[in-house]
Order: structure tokens, then sequence, then C-alpha cells
């Protein structure tokens, strides 16, 4: 799914999104020229935040 995809999902901005990425919180996956994050990468970083909680 896109970067904005991704943000609406976490119900966090597409800048927040970007820093995530940008930190290497939540890796993405390159298509072609597009870089785009996988459902259970925000799975995974959303369990890592209840563990760390």
């Amino acid at each position: 799914m896109s970067f904005e995809d991704a943000a609406e999902r976490l119900t966090i901005s597409r800048t927040t999104m970007y820093r995530l990425v940008k930190e290497g919180q939540i890796k993405t996956v390159r298509i072609g020229w597009l870089h785009r994050v996988r459902v259970a990468e925000l799975e995974r970083y959303v369990d890592r935040l209840h563990d760390d909680g």
C-alpha cells in the first residue's frame, strides 16, 4: 500500500509515516520506482508498540 494509505490506516500524518520509514521503524518494499508498505509490516509495527507499552 502507499505511504498515504498506510498513514491513514495508522491514523497518523503522512509526514509522521515518512519519518517512521526514514528511522527504520517501518520497512518498505520497492516495486519499480515505487516504495510500498506491506500490511504485515504495519501489523508488526503495531505489535512492537504494544510489546513496548
